[in-house]
């Protein structure tokens, strides 16, 4: 899960709510500089899955 935490719609704290509601999901990727569209940080995020999968 990456969360943008510059995200103007949703916010941090939302979505560190839906991630604890999500059974083994792993800690999410809290991304300072991405907004509500995380999927243009795509390539960092696709970093960090392919690390995680190491």
């Amino acid at each position: 899960m990456a969360i943008g935490v510059a995200d103007p719609v949703i916010g941090l704290a939302p979505m560190q709510a839906l991630h604890a509601h999500i059974r083994n999901c792993p800690p999410p990727l809290e991304m300072a500089q991405a907004g509500h569209f995380v999927q243009e940080w795509g390539d960092e995020v696709a970093h960090a899955a392919l690390a995680s999968f190491r």
